[in-house]
C-alpha cells in the first residue's frame, strides 16, 4: 500500500456513549489494554487503602515468608521490597497476575495500570482476589467484527503482523484524545468489544475503518463468515470486493459507509482540545500552545532511533520526567519550544534527546555533506549561562549520544587554542557554548567555524543568559545571523527551530519570545511561574503581627463575589484568624491538617455549592492546601510565607489555576503579608517573584527588605558567611543556606591582624581559584612613628595539639558522639584513616527522612582549613557517627589556620563561579612557587579582616638568597587574568567594606574602613536586535 494512501482518512462522528481512555499496552487488535478518563480519584483511594489492609494482613501471617508462585497467581507488589532495586512501581502498592516465573524473578502483569513488568520473586505477596472487591481500574477489549491481513500478499492471515500493530501504535501516538464506543460484549469471559476513535489534529478517526482503509484489516462480512464457516478460502473471498473499492475508489466508498453508520448511531463533535491557547492538564504543566501535540506517556512510545533508546537504558533511564513528555514530541516535530521549570526537573535532557535524534536521523546526509566542507558548520548550537552548564549538558550529551555517530564538541573558558582549534578541525554536529566563548572563537577561526547551517538554536538558563550576556546574545543574532526565520532546516515551517529553557519566566524571555518565536510550544512546570506567564496581580503588604487581621479585614470587603481563600502556615495561625473574622461576621470555611479527611471532603463538595455573592472565605493551612483540590480562586492571600519551604509557598498558586486557562488577562490576584515575627527567610525571593507579577512595590521596600534580611540573617548568625560573598561579593543561588549579612558580634576579628599588615603564610589548601587555607607563621605591621617594619610571630601548638588528641580519644569513654549538633559548634571529626581533627559545621547536607534530624553535615577543619562536604554526624543505618564531643582543654590549642580570599578578580565572562582549570593552575602556582622546603613562602598584604577570613588583592611567593634581596614570584592574580581564567571586580572589596559598615563594624583592630562610591551600569534592549 502506498504511503500516500496509508496517511488518508476521512472524519467520523464519535457515538454519544463513548467514553474517553487512555490505551495502556497493545498485543494486537484483539487484545488492547484501556483506561477509562478521568481517573476517579475516590477510587484509587479505596483500592490503595484496601489494598493496603490486605498487605499488612498477609505480612501479619507471615503467609509469604513460604510462598512459591505459580503462573496465574494474584499477587501484591509492594514499593518497600523493592528498596535499592531499579525498578519503577507506578504506585506504593500494586496487585498484578503472574504471568512467568522463576526462582529469581516473576513477570506480573498489573491489573490497575494494563502493564507488565518483572521484578524479584522474593519480593511478591500472595493474595486472595475475593479479597479485594473492588473492580481492576484497566480493562482488556477488542477491536470488533475484523480480520488480519498480510499488506503484501493481500490475503488473510491467522496472526496481526507486526507492521500493522506497530501501525496502530503510531496513530495512537499521534492522537490528541482517543475514545472506545461498546458495540459487543462476551459474558462469559466479561470482555468488551467495539471501536477506538482517534482525535488526530481536527479529524475523529474510527480505527476499524481507517485499518480496513489501508488494506491492514478486513471486515468480518456475513460472505467471508459463510465462507470461513464452509472452509472456502478462495481467492476471490480472500479478497473481498468491499477492499478492491476501497483501493481503488476511496473517497466514494468512505463516504457511503459514514453514512451508513451515522443512520444507526447518535452522533457527538468533539472539539480538539490543543486549539485553546492555554489549558492546565491534570499533570499540573501549564501549556500554552496552538499547535496539536500528544504528550508521550512511556518511553518506549517516544519513538527515538535504537541507538538513543540503548544509551537512555544504559543510564537507568526507565521513565520521562513530567516537563519531558511535552518537550519531547514538540521538539521532535519542529516546534520553537519554551520549557520553564525547577532545577532538576529534566529540562536539558529534554532538549538534548529529540535534538540528537532529529539529527541522528538525517545523519547519513549530513555526514556526507559534511565531507565535502572545507569548513566546520555545526547543526545545533547550545547556548549556557555558565561553563558549569556547558559542561554538564556536554556529559549529557556524551551519553545519549554513546551510541550514535552524531558528533558534539563542549567549548568554554579555559581551553587552551590547540584543543579548540582540533575540536573545530574534527568537525562536529552539536556545539556546546557560552555566548561571549563563541564570539571570541567565531572572531578568531572565521575561516574554520559556520554558523550558516543551524537548524535548532537551544538558549539554556535563558533567564540568566538574558540578563547575564545580553550584548553578546545581540551580536551573535545580528552580525552572524543564528536566527534567521528565511533559512531552512527540513522541518514543516522551514525555519530555525529555537528552544528557551529556563527556571523563571522573565520579562525579557517574554520579549524573546515573541520577537523570534513562531507560534512556541511553552509547557511550564512550575505554579509560581505559571502565575508569573498569567499575569495575574500581585501586592506585597507589610505590617505589624497585631495589625495584619484588621489589614485582612479592609481586603474582604467584596468577598461574597469574589471566590478568596486565604493560606497560612499551622492551625494555631488559622484559627485565631477564623475567630477574628466570625467575630465581624465574616462568613468562613475553615480546613486544617487536623481535620479527618471526611471532613476535609465534605467542606470541598459544600464550597462547589457556592455561587456569586454567597462565597465564604477558605482559611487553610499548608498540609491540607492540595487535599482540597480548588483552583477557581480568584483573590489568593499569604496570611504568612513559610520559612521552611519554597515549595509549599509554590504549591498556594495552584489554587488560581482555572484562571490561567482565560483566553484574556486574568482579574485573579495575589496579596501576601509580612511581620516582624517571622525571619522571613524568603523575603527576597517573594519580592523577586513579585517583580516578575509587574508589582508596584513599596517606595521604601529596600530598606525593609534590609532590615528583614538582617533580622533573619541574625537568627542564623551562627552560619559561616556565603562563600560567594566572601569570593565575589555577591550570591545567585536561589537557595543559600549560608549568612548574608555581616555581622559586628560574630564577625569581629579572631586575630590581632589589621588593614595593611602584611602576612607570612604556608599554603595549605587550595579550595578554589581565590580560595585557600593557610597557616600564619607572622605578620609584618609598619611602625607609625619609627616607620620601620615590626616581625610578629604566632605560636606553633600543632604538635602539642596531636599529641593531646590522641591521648584523649584513646580512651573508649571519651569517644563520646554529639547528642544535638549546631551549625557553627565545634567538635572532633574521625578520620577514614582513624586520625582526629578538631572541625567546624557548617551546614547540614543532608537530614534523616523519617526522623528530620541530621545525617550528613558539612566541616571545616581547624587546623589545616580542609573541607570535609559529607560527614556523617549519625548514620541511622548504621547507628555510627563520625563527629565526637570536642573538649575546651582541646579547643584552647591554636594553630593560626585563616581563609584566604583574593579580591579584585572574579571568574572569566563573570561566570557565577570558578572552573575547575583555574583552580588547577591555582595549586599548580602554588606547587611550583610556594615549597617550604626550598624556604619559600606565600606573602599576602591585608586589606580586610573579619572572622577567620582575610581578603588580600595579590597574593607573592618569596624565596631567601644568602646576600640579596627576596625573589619574588609572579603575583597569582596576574598569572589567572593573563590565561584568561579570570577577570577584574572592582565592586568586590567595596562590597564587603560596605556591608561591614551596614552590620556595625567600622574598623578592624583600630583602623577604620572607607567604602568607596559606586557608579550604575547601563543595560540594553531586546528592540536593539533587528
Amino acid at each position: 500500500m502506498a504511503e500516500s494512501q496509508r496517511k488518508q482518512c476521512f472524519t467520523s462522528v464519535i457515538p454519544q456513549d463513548a467514553v474517553e481512555i487512555r490505551v495502556t499496552n497493545i498485543i494486537n487488535p484483539y487484545f488492547i489494554r484501556i483506561k477509562e478518563l478521568p481517573e476517579d480519584g475516590k477510587d484509587k483511594t479505596k483500592l490503595f487503602k484496601k489494598l493496603f489492609e490486605v498487605k499488612s494482613s498477609q505480612i501479619k501471617e507471615k503467609s509469604h515468608e513460604h510462598y512459591t508462585p505459580s503462573v496465574g497467581d494474584d499477587v501484591l507488589i509492594s514499593s518497600e521490597r523493592l528498596t535499592n532495586m531499579d525498578i519503577d512501581l507506578p504506585d506504593w502498592i500494586c496487585r498484578g497476575v503472574i504471568t512467568d516465573t522463576t526462582k529469581r524473578t516473576s513477570d506480573v502483569f498489573l491489573l490497575d495500570h494494563g502493564i507488565a513488568i518483572n521484578v524479584p520473586t522474593e519480593s511478591l505477596i500472595k493474595y486472595s482476589r475475593n479479597a479485594v472487591d473492588i473492580e481492576p481500574l484497566t480493562m482488556t477489549i477488542g477491536l470488533y467484527n475484523i480480520l488480519p491481513i498480510d499488506p503484501t500478499a493481500w490475503k488473510i492471515v491467522e496472526q496481526w503482523p507486526d507492521s500493522t500493530v506497530n501501525f496502530i501504535k503510531d496513530l495512537i501516538q499521534t492522537s490528541v484524545k482517543i475514545y472506545f464506543a461498546v458495540l459487543a460484549c462476551d459474558r462469559k469471559k466479561n470482555k468488551k468489544y467495539g471501536d477506538i476513535y482517534l482525535v488526530i489534529e481536527d479529524k475523529n478517526v474510527s480505527l476499524i475503518e481507517i485499518l480496513t482503509l489501508c488494506s491492514l484489516a478486513v471486515p468480518l462480512y456475513p460472505e467471508l463468515l459463510s465462507a470461513i464457516k464452509s472452509n472456502n478460502t478462495t481467492e476471490e473471498m480472500l479478497v473481498p470486493y468491499q477492499i478492491e473499492k476501497l483501493k481503488t475508489d476511496t473517497s466514494k466508498e468512505s463516504t457511503v459507509n459514514t453514512a451508513a453508520y451515522n443512520n444507526e448511531h447518535p452522533r457527538i463533535l468533539i472539539k480538539n482540545y490543543v486549539n485553546k491557547d492555554k489549558l492546565m492538564n491534570n499533570k499540573k504543566i501549564l501549556i500554552k500552545t496552538k499547535r496539536p501535540c500528544r504528550p508521550v506517556e512511556h518511553l518506549e512510545d517516544a519513538q527515538f532511533t535504537t541507538a538513543i533508546h540503548k544509551a537512555l537504558k544504559d543510564q537507568g533511564v526507565r521513565a520521562l520526567k513530567q516537563i519531558q513528555s511535552y518537550m519531547w514530541p514538540a521538539i521532535k516535530q519542529g516546534f520553537d519550544t519554551v520549557a520553564i521549570g525547577p532545577h532538576e526537573a529534566g529540562k536539558s535532557v529534554g532538549y538534548i534527546v529529540p535534538i540528537a535524534n532529529n539529527i541522528a536521523v538525517d545523519k547519513e546526509l549530513i555526514i556526507e555533506k559534511q565531507k565535502k566542507e572545507i569548513v566546520t558548520k555545526p547543526i545545533a548550537l547550545f547556548l549556557c549561562a555558565t561553563v558549569k552548564k556547558c559542561i554538564d549538558v556536554a556529559d549529557m550529551c556524551d551519553k545519549v549520544l554513546n551510541h550514535e555517530k552524531v558528533k558534539y564538541s563542549a567549548m568554554y573558558n579555559g581551553l587552551s587554542d590547540k584543543i579548540v582549534m582540533a575540536n573545530i578541525c574534527n568537525k562536529f554536529h552539536i556545539l556546546v557554548t557560552t555566548p561571549p566563548f563563541l564570539l571570541r572563537t567565531i572572531e578568531k577561526y572565521s575561516n574554520k567555524l559556520d554558523l550558516s547551517e543551524v537548524s535548532h538554536l537551544v538558549i539554556d538558563q535563558a533567564d540568566a543568559l538574558l540578563d547575564k550576556y545580553f550584548t553578546e546574545l545581540i551580536t551573535l543574532i545580528r552580525k552572524y545571523k543564528i536566527i534567521n526565520k528565511e533559512k531552512k532546516n527540513g522541518f514543516q515551517n522551514g525555519s530555525v527551530q529555537i528552544i528557551a529553557a529556563a527556571h523563571n519566566w522573565t520579562h525579557k524571555i517574554k520579549l524573546f519570545v515573541e520577537k523570534f518565536m513562531e507560534d512556541p510550544y511553552i509547557c511550564i512546570g512550575s505554579f509560581v511561574e505559571a502565575a508569573a506567564f498569567s499575569r495575574v496581580k500581585g501586592r506585597m503588604l507589610i505590617r505589624h503581627s497585631e495589625k495584619k487581621k484588621e489589614e485582612v479585614l479592609n481586603i474582604l470587603d467584596d468577598y461574597s463575589v469574589i471566590k478568596t481563600m486565604i493560606v497560612c502556615l499551622n492551625k494555631e495561625e488559622a484559627l485565631k484568624l477564623d475567630d477574628f473574622l466570625v467575630s465581624k461576621s465574616v462568613q468562613t470555611l475553615l480546613v486544617h491538617e487536623e481535620m479527618l479527611i471526611t471532613k476535609v471532603n465534605e467542606l470541598k463538595e459544600v464550597w462547589h455549592k457556592y455561587l456569586s455573592g454567597m462565597y465564604p472565605v477558605i482559611i487553610c493551612t499548608d498540609q491540607v492546601l492540595l487535599d482540597l483540590e480548588i483552583t477557581n480562586i480568584e483573590l489568593l492571600i499569604h496570611y504568612s510565607v513559610t520559612n521552611t519551604s519554597k515549595t509549599l509557598f509554590g504549591r498556594r498558586f495552584s489554587v488560581l489555576m482555572d484562571n490561567w486557562l482565560m483566553e484574556s488577562q486574568t482579574d485573579c490576584r495575589v496579596i501576601i503579608l509580612f511581620d516582624e515575627s517571622k525571619g522571613n527567610k524568603h523575603f527576597k525571593g517573594v519580592v523577586e517573584i513579585l517583580k516578575r507579577l509587574n508589582v508596584t512595590l513599596p517606595k521604601d521596600w529596600k530598606q525593609i527588605a534590609e532590615g528583614l534580611d538582617l533580622a533573619y540573617n541574625m537568627t542564623i548568625k551562627n552560619h559561616p558567611l556565603c562563600d560567594s560573598i566572601k569570593s565575589f561579593g555577591t550570591c545567585e543561588r536561589n537557595s543559600c543556606p549560608y549568612r548574608h549579612c555581616i555581622i559586628s558580634e560574630v564577625d569581629t576579628p579572631t586575630l590581632n591582624v589589621t588593614i595593611g599588615d602584611e602576612l607570612k603564610l604556608e599554603i595549605t589548601h587550595v579550595h578554589h581559584a581565590s580560595h585557600f587555607s593557610a597557616r600564619i607563621y607572622e605578620f609584618i605591621r609598619k611602625n607609625e612613628i619609627t616607620g620601620k617594619n615590626e616581625n610578629f610571630s604566632y605560636p606553633f601548638e600543632a604538635f602539642k595539639l596531636d599529641i593531646a588528641m590522641k591521648k584523649h580519644y584513646k580512651e573508649p569513654q571519651n569517644r563520646r558522639g554529639v547528642k544535638d549538633i549546631c551549625i557553627g559548634g565545634f567538635y572532633t571529626y574521625r578520620k577514614p584513616e582513624k586520625d582526629y581533627a578538631r572541625v567546624q559545621v557548617q551546614s547540614i547536607v543532608e537530614k534523616d527522612i523519617k526522623t528530620d534530624k541530621p545525617k550528613k553535615v558539612r566541616v571545616q577543619s581547624l587546623d589545616d582549613g580542609q573541607i570535609f562536604p559529607q560527614v556523617y554526624y549519625y548514620d541511622f543505618l548504621a547507628k555510627v557517627s563520625e563527629l565526637f564531643e570536642l573538649p575546651q582543654e582541646l579547643l584552647k590549642y591554636k594553630c593560626t589556620v585563616v581563609d584566604i580570599f583574593l579580591t579584585g578578580i572574579a571568574p572569566f565572562d563573570h561566570e557565577y563561579e570558578w572552573t575547575n582549570l583555574a583552580t588547577e593552575v591555582t595549586k599548580q602556582w602554588k606547587n611550583k612557587n610556594c615549597n617550604n622546603e626550598r624556604d619559600e613562602y606565600a606573602y599576602v598584604k591585608v586589606l580586610l579582616h573579619i572572622g577567620n577570613c582575610i581578603w588580600t588583592d595579590s597574593v607573592v611567593c618569596r624565596s631567601k638568597i644568602i646576600n640579596h634581596k627576596d625573589l619574588v614570584s609572579s603575583t597569582l592574580n596576574d598569572d589567572l587574568i593573563k590565561k584568561e581564567l579570570a577577570t577584574s571586580n572592582d565592586d568586590h572589596l567595596s562590597t564587603l567594606l560596605t556591608m561591614c559598615y551596614n552590620g556595625g563594624i567600622t574598623e578592624i583592630n583600630g583602623r577604620p574602613i572607607a567604602i568607596p562610591k559606586k557608579e550604575k551600569a547601563e543595560t540594553g534592549s531586546i528592540d536593539e536586535c533587528d
